[in-house]
């Protein structure tokens, strides 16, 4: 009896050469921007509108489509930013479990128990755990587990250390980028490219990531904004680093291959 082998095609060859060559040239046009040109918000948005315009990218769709879309992920407010968000944390939110979350919420408002009920429906209050524990700044978030055991595969779910991560973002977004998948294997694709060696299309899926692995992230997401072609006064310095952030998350997405066809 003859042996099948278990190694599957590589993340390259699901790519079509379109893909690789629109990937391509959205890689050049980013590590350009990083290392040549003027990081405003402007030149930001001129470079995304470029590289991710109609058109490209044809064979990711619907979840797939890298495009950062707005209407899914609208802009926050500036008021969830801020002291405020540490100081509620300290002394209106307090849980240990998922029952004492559902508990407090059923003692808010109507938005308030209408959303948590929806989390509780997706069997994410756990969740929110890590999202208060970032908002802390605590050191509870180290594991690399993910909390709810799913085996989905092609979901985009955010480990631990993603909702912990985006719990310090909520409190100053300045100095904590949202880190995720995409904008992960955006910055591995970025710091191989600006080492010289090439483009690699053969990136991992960084569904969860560890808490090394964000801070990795943060520090070189740091020396990009704190790069003198980047804008160092307001309002400009906000706005650019929302459209960074927008662009690297695009990117990182448009790395991942197209979803394995059943039965291949």
């Amino acid at each position: 009896m003859v042996k099948r082998s278990t190694t599957g095609p590589t993340n390259e060859s699901r790519m079509s050469n379109l893909h690789k060559e629109h990937l391509r040239d959205a890689v050049d046009a980013v590590h350009a921007l990083l290392n040549d040109g003027t990081m405003s918000p402007t030149a930001i948005k001129s470079a995304y509108d470029k590289v991710f315009k109609k058109g490209r990218f044809p064979e990711l769709k619907g979840k797939m489509d890298p495009r950062f879309d707005t209407t899914v992920y609208p802009r926050l407010p500036d008021l969830y930013f801020g002291k405020e968000m540490a100081a509620a944390s300290e002394t209106e939110m307090h849980w240990k479990d998922a029952k004492e979350l559902a508990d407090l919420a059923a003692r808010g408002s109507p938005l308030t128990r209408l959303l948590a009920a929806y989390i509780w429906k997706r069997g994410e209050l756990g969740r929110v755990k890590q999202l208060l524990s970032g908002i802390n700044d605590t050191e509870e978030r180290k594991t690399v587990e993910p909390m709810d055991g799913t085996k989905d595969q092609e979901r985009d779910d955010d480990g631990p250390a993603v909702m912990w991560q985006f719990g310090r973002h909520l409190v100053n977004r300045e100095i904590n980028p949202i880190c995720d998948q995409h904008t992960f294997r955006a910055f591995v694709i970025l710091e191989r490219v600006q080492r010289g060696a090439g483009l690699d299309f053969n990136q991992d899926k960084y569904a969860t990531l560890r808490q090394d692995q964000i801070e990795t992230y943060i520090s070189w997401w740091k020396k990009i904004v704190s790069n003198k072609a980047f804008p160092q006064e307001e309002p400009e310095r906000t706005e650019s680093i929302y459209f960074i952030d927008q662009l690297l998350f695009s990117l990182g997405k448009a790395a991942r291959p197209p979803r394995r066809q059943k039965g291949k």
